[in-house]
């Protein structure tokens, strides 16, 4: 193999979790180049990484124009592999047009057609790693083959973001002999955020039991969300928040995390970027989304996660658990703080104190 290409469009936490595929095939064929197709947004993440020899971006343009041309860059590459773990229609029309003769992604009956190999996705789990991972490496091993690989992304901050990181903090007024705390207060949509009175009674409990200064994790004109969620927040919790201190942009975001003890807060893709980062979390689940296949590495200890249905199981039974989404509102409204405050208490004093 001299030239291979990875596919994984969209969310931030996917083309994260998908880098692994990268550093597996570098590792197998390391010779070979690696790109990796992404969008701009979700670049910073991967840059740097040293399994990849390139990161090749959908054009901003998002004309048909523009489209028809970045598939013709990419037949000109002439990819030797392709390896499409996004699965939907920009990266089937990508893959179709790479001229590529060995070609893999998820088994799909309408799709098939366009790959030289489909595998299907097993809820079969071998590790902490969870199916979200599992899965990825199902593209490029054999089953038998999953469980010995090592299932861990990475990213990798530039010593330029990182003093630009401690410089900010500098200038910011901090004690930093205090811990610095992460919040993940909102999630990638509406029915994946606890509503905000909950989200604020999750940011009373860390400014209560701990000694934690609490930077965001949000963008500017999401700031209205925030305030409505810090109005309900009690006086001495405002003033160890900083709502103030946040990255420009997804590299400065990066850097800011990295000088954080730990993340808590909403799963999502902040959740993925601290757990490559090396930091420890704490992440609330929405009540639709698949625990199982989105809670990597949790071990109750470095890395902790509550679902709804680990307490309230009855809630999903007899089919209700396929109305989750429908009804996530009212589902958010029974994961009361009470049920895991413990499990939150326990989390600081291995990692706060």
């Amino acid at each position: 193999m001299d030239k291979i290409l990875v596919i994984q469009q969209k969310m931030i936490g996917d083309v994260l979790v998908s880098s692994l595929i990268c550093a597996h095939l570098k590792n197998r064929y390391p010779e070979a180049k690696i790109h990796y197709a992404v969008h701009e947004h979700t670049k910073a993440v991967v840059e740097n990484h040293p399994s990849i020899d390139r990161l090749i971006l959908k054009p901003k343009d998002q004309s048909i124009v523009a489209f028809a041309a970045y598939l013709n860059t990419l037949r000109r590459e002439r990819y030797d592999l392709v390896v499409d773990a996004y699965g939907k229609l920009e990266s089937n029309l990508m893959v179709l047009f790479s001229g590529s003769k060995h070609r893999v992604s998820y088994h799909k009956w309408y799709t098939q057609w366009i790959y030289s190999k489909t595998v299907k996705r097993s809820s079969v789990v071998y590790s902490i790693a969870g199916n979200a991972i599992e899965d990825r490496l199902r593209l490029i091993f054999e089953e038998q083959e999953i469980q010995e690989q090592t299932l861990t992304p990475q990213i990798h901050v530039t010593e330029q973001d990182q003093k630009w990181a401690q410089d900010y903090l500098a200038d910011q007024d901090l004690d930093r002999n205090k811990p610095l705390v992460m919040v993940s207060v909102l999630g990638s949509a509406e029915n994946k955020s606890l509503p905000a009175q909950q989200m604020a009674q999750i940011l009373d409990h860390i400014a209560q039991h701990t000694q934690a200064t609490l930077l965001l994790n949000y963008i500017p004109n999401q700031r209205p969300l925030v305030d409505a969620i810090l109005a309900h927040t009690q006086a001495v919790t405002q003033s160890r928040i900083k709502p103030e201190i946040y990255g420009n942009n997804l590299n400065q975001f990066l850097a800011l995390l990295a000088e954080c003890s730990v993340l808590i807060g909403n799963e999502g893709g902040a959740v993925n970027m601290a757990k490559a980062l090396g930091r420890p979390t704490f992440t609330i689940f929405s009540p639709w989304i698949n625990k199982r296949a989105w809670n990597a590495f949790v071990d109750d200890q470095n890395h902790c996660a509550v679902h709804l249905k680990d307490f309230r199981p009855e809630l999903y039974a007899s089919g209700a658990g396929l109305q989750a989404k429908k009804n996530h509102q009212r589902l958010y409204q029974a994961l009361e703080l009470d049920l895991f405050s413990a499990e939150l208490s326990k989390f600081y004093k291995t990692h706060l104190y």
